[in-house]
């Protein structure tokens, strides 16, 4: 778990970059930043009326709700830390990757966007139904996606519907193998059902060297079974 004054370190980093080439206005936003530290929810509202309309202090304010163990999910500013920036919101996968409130809000603010669907889908991993249902949007902005395919074959394993996992499986070892792994999957499945010549061939064909060993194995046991 990430240490929340480590968090805050790091915010305050975050905004000196940011301000890099406006000293003054980044003098005011570190100011603001100590006064956080010391808790100062007086100079919370006066840095608002002094910067308003900036991500650097809607950031800080929804940083001070977490901080301070408040319900940062209905902190006002945070649809507008959404809108500022891709290093906003790197920043709050970075702090909350599986939570699904944020992650449902980010794909309202940024639909069709795979990279914020797959922030969903890390989500919703529990729920069965509504990880094939991101699934399936990921594959109508790209059928291809070997990752999205391991994943599915993944959960579609996980709840005994084999024939279908075996093919999502070898849609991601077709597609790209050496960002899915599927062929070391598609091999692992073929094993599980007893389809030794198979599984030797997708082992094999797997972009993984330990693969390689597992086809080994497997065919020093078919040629100690041999009369």
């Amino acid at each position: 778990m990430i240490k929340k004054s480590s968090i805050f370190i790091s915010s305050l980093f975050f905004i000196t970059v940011f301000n890099i080439n406006n000293l003054s206005h980044s003098v005011v936003l570190n100011r603001y930043s100590l006064d956080l530290v010391k808790h100062s929810e007086s100079s919370l509202i006066n840095k608002q009326r002094e910067l308003e309309d900036d991500c650097h202090l809607f950031w800080f304010s929804f940083m001070y709700d977490y901080l301070n163990q408040k319900d940062y999910h209905i902190n006002l500013h945070l649809s507008s830390i959404m809108r500022c920036s891709k290093l906003h919101l790197n920043m709050l996968y970075a702090l909350f990757p599986k939570d699904i409130e944020i992650s449902q809000k980010v794909n309202e603010f940024y639909p069709n966007n795979k990279e914020y669907l797959y922030w969903l889908l890390a989500s919703s991993e529990s729920d069965f139904e509504n990880s094939k249902f991101i699934l399936n949007e990921i594959f109508e902005l790209d059928n291809k996606d070997a990752v999205a395919w391991r994943m599915l074959g993944d959960i579609l394993w996980k709840n005994a519907d084999y024939e279908n996992g075996l093919q999502a499986y070898l849609n991601a070892c077709e597609f790209n193998d050496d960002v899915s792994n599927g062929c070391f999957y598609v091999g692992t499945s073929y094993r599980s059902m007893d389809e030794i010549e198979k599984a030797i061939y997708y082992f094999r064909l797997s972009y993984w060297s330990p693969s390689w060993e597992i086809a080994d194995q497997l065919e020093a046991e078919l040629s100690s079974q041999d009369p």
